[in-house]
């Protein structure tokens, strides 16, 4: 007899870890969760996801919120690292702020929680890794079909994740520094037409400056004109008098030799 063909086929991943959506209340309700409880996912991971979703009546696996708080802290890290960058040091407090905000929305909340600890993605995922691996202990065995094929499918979903959040971090970095340069390029172009506006009052200026010294020089020539017409008025008025004195001498001494010889 021949035997048989036997066909392997690859098996389907399965995500093993549920999808969520947060709302932004409920990352406010996860930070100040993590404010308030600085011992960081103590005793386990499970026990203290399993209380924040508890005391804040929300919905969600342990697991999906231990994977929020690691993506939320590799985006705390990345602008972290951005803050003490040449690009960081070149802009101004409100513009540095404004772009810390965008690539971690909790900044702020994260650095007083996690701020004397800055670490690289990579390390924060080990150390969080090395806290996961304490909770297999505490699962009911019943929930899982069996430890081999989670650990398998979690070891895959952790190398996937890791890809995701770092990938999602660089374009996030990437499109804030696109925005950045072209916030710079808007400033350039504004400062360009700003100086373009300031030549031309300059060049108007210079204009009214010529036509009010044309009209000046204008003034001073019809001033000069009026004088002149003044001091020729003058002399011609002399001119006459000294006529009409020589005509009145003359008849005079006509008058006398008229007077003598009769």
């Amino acid at each position: 007899m021949e035997p048989f063909n036997v066909i392997q086929t690859k098996a389907k991943r399965v995500r093993s870890n549920p999808t969520k959506k947060w709302l932004l209340k409920e990352e406010k309700s996860l930070v100040e969760f993590l404010t308030h409880n600085r011992e960081f996912e103590k005793p386990t991971s499970q026990i203290y996801y399993r209380r924040f979703a508890k005391e804040n009546n929300i919905a969600v696996d342990w697991k999906v919120a231990r994977s929020k708080v690691r993506y939320m802290r590799i985006t705390y890290n990345k602008a972290k690292a951005w803050e003490s960058s040449i690009g960081a040091r070149s802009m101004e407090g409100e513009t540095i702020k404004s772009t810390l905000l965008k690539m971690c929305t909790f900044f702020y909340e994260m650095d007083e929680i996690f701020g004397g600890r800055l670490l690289e993605s990579a390390v924060i995922n080990e150390s969080l890794e090395s806290n996961d691996n304490s909770n297999y202990s505490e699962l009911d065995l019943n929930e899982l079909p069996s430890f081999a094929a989670v650990n398998e499918s979690e070891c895959g979903n952790k190398t996937i994740r890791k890809r995701k959040y770092s990938r999602t971090a660089e374009s996030e970095i990437l499109q804030f520094l696109s925005e950045i340069i072209q916030l710079k390029k808007q400033k350039i172009e504004q400062e360009k037409s700003f100086k373009e506006k300031e030549l031309e009052l300059r060049e108007r200026e210079l204009v009214i400056m010529e036509k009010g010294m044309e009209l000046r020089a204008k003034q001073k020539l019809v001033l000069k004109d009026k004088e002149m017409e003044m001091k020729l008025k003058e002399l011609q008025s002399k001119e006459k008098l000294k006529i009409m004195e020589l005509q009145m001498k003359e008849r005079l001494k006509m008058e006398e030799l008229k007077h003598k010889y009769k």
